[in-house]
């Protein structure tokens, strides 16, 4: 059913590991389990310090679709690229191995990928929270979108909307993608990014794509909301991480001909400022600790210059407040608000 065979697998599934084994089983069974039987299975030890390896090594034994890659630590994006390098199947999934996927989800997605030949297909999906399911979908019309639908219905939000919330594009993992349009495009995770690395993937890939589906009303993937993960603490390292990608986001979109990104690129540091700011509420920190950091990112050159003459967006009173203190850099009547 794969290449080794002679035959070039329909899907390879992409999946980047961790320190997961509590859920690793979970996703691999969904996937070995999954309707459309051609794909690969790509897992990828990314140095993995637990019994994931073994567990992945084990996993391959049983099952002839499955490849492993044992690898140095990375980080996720490292190790997705590894995924890519040997994968071979016609499209690319990438899933998250705390995570699963819907026994239905690859053969939905491919059959229309083929049925529309589309450079990628996007599906809704549930948000798993304390064991209760969330059906997640976007607020964009349901079909198939030619370049110029892209231009003129997707550029104006891809990579940050006017409200200040990421685009219809942020996700990698409820999409599937042609394997040529990425390989042929050179569109590899950016490993200097260690996370939040979605951000720069899906806007680059979507200002290239010709053509996309999005199948609205079918969720095909759990996203479990793990207390504790990269999304929902601080990390001390994380604003250098965000202007970092601001600053590389910048240098693909800055100057473009066929739409001015301006406006977005600077949204897009704001949006961080404040979630970092938001993520501080849920610290030990002390109030002078918060104050400190936010004063820090308030002074940052790549946030002061973007606030030179900025336009607040039009959005709900209090948040218009927050914004105000963050433009004037009062960082300490910023910490008195909750």
């Amino acid at each position: 059913m794969n290449n080794i065979d002679g035959i070039i697998p329909k899907v390879s599934i992409i999946v980047p590991i961790y320190k997961v084994e509590s859920y690793l089983k979970r996703c691999v069974d969904s996937l070995r389990n999954q309707t459309l039987k051609d794909i690969e299975i790509i897992l990828v030890d990314d140095g993995s310090p637990d019994n994931c390896p073994q567990m992945c090594d084990e996993f391959a034994k049983q099952d002839h679709r499955i490849k492993v890659v044992h690898k140095q630590n990375g980080g996720l994006s490292s190790a997705r690229n590894a995924g890519i390098d040997i994968s071979t199947g016609e499209y690319l999934g990438y899933i998250d191995s705390d995570d699963y996927a819907e026994p239905y989800m690859f053969e939905k997605l491919y059959n229309c990928a083929v049925a529309n030949k589309v450079d990628f297909v996007m599906a809704d999906y549930y948000r798993v929270s304390n064991g209760q399911k969330k059906e997640k979908s976007l607020d964009i019309r349901e079909g198939f979108y030619t370049k110029e639908d892209i231009v003129k219905e997707i550029y104006p939000m891809l990579i940050m909307r006017e409200s200040i919330g990421f685009g219809p594009l942020l996700s990698v993992w409820n999409c599937l993608y042609k394997a040529d349009f990425i390989k042929n495009n050179n569109l590899y995770f950016d490993e200097e990014v260690k996370w939040s690395e979605d951000c720069i993937y899906s806007a680059i890939l979507g200002y290239l794509a010709n053509s996309f589906y999005y199948l609205k009303g079918e969720c095909v993937y759990n996203y479990i909301q793990n207390s504790g993960s990269i999304s929902t603490t601080y990390q001390h390292r994380a604003w250098a991480v965000y202007c970092l990608m601001n600053h590389k986001l910048r240098d693909f979109f800055e100057g473009k001909n066929d739409f001015d990104f301006s406006r977005q690129l600077d949204l897009h540091i704001l949006y961080f400022a404040c979630s970092l700011c938001g993520e501080l509420e849920y610290t030990n920190f002390s109030f002078w600790q918060k104050y400190k950091v936010k004063k820090s990112v308030l002074n940052t050159p790549c946030f002061k210059n973007v606030m030179k003459g900025f336009k607040l967006p039009n959005v709900n009173i209090k948040f218009k407040i927050v914004l105000w203190l963050m433009k004037k850099k009062q960082a300490f009547l910023l910490t008195l608000l909750k």
